[in-house]
């Protein structure tokens, strides 16, 4: 607690007093903070979905394990190996964005398919529900962040993920 402020400190420490007079309703915030699930929405994107699916199998762990030791080209292989859903979906977006060259001709359609469906602007959203930021909706918030007072770091930085915007998508 040292690196709170004082003012800070004396809120946590008046919020445990509460707590403490009111241990039944501490039991209800205990209870429905571990018993949270997330809700399921319609279009989730995978990698937001990892947040609903919970913790990988043994055997999708070990999976994950061999794919991270291997070079680029076996990962493609092994991604062949892998039975069809979350991980094999997964390691084709981590290939297409690191080691487009290693993919194979079916690995490749199903990357630029997703790749498309980003492109297009379809409604992918995120584990709550939220729309996906796109790269055209990043592209101007980026335009609007150019109108305020910048660093050089920060143009730079703009610049830079720009250009991979537009090289990109």
């Amino acid at each position: 607690m040292n690196a709170l402020s004082v003012e800070r400190q004396t809120q946590v420490t008046d919020n445990r007093a509460w707590l403490q007079q009111h241990p039944e309703l501490m039991k209800k915030i205990i209870s429905y903070h571990r018993n949270f699930i997330y809700p399921e929405h319609p279009n989730t994107d995978i990698q937001a979905g990892l947040y609903l699916n919970g913790f990988w199998s043994s055997e999708e762990d070990n999976s994950c394990r061999r794919f991270q030791q291997v070079s680029s080209q076996e990962k493609s292989s092994l991604t062949e190996s892998l039975k069809t859903g979350n991980l094999r979906t997964l390691a084709i977006r981590i290939l297409g964005r690191n080691f487009p060259s290693v993919l194979t001709k079916k690995q490749s359609q199903e990357f630029s398919h997703y790749f498309e469906k980003i492109k297009a602007s379809e409604e992918i959203i995120d584990f709550r529900g939220n729309k996906r930021l796109t790269p055209a909706a990043a592209i101007q918030d980026i335009l609007e962040l150019r109108k305020q007072e910048l660093t050089m770091t920060q143009h730079k930085l703009l610049n830079e993920l720009e250009n991979y915007l537009l090289e990109n998508f």
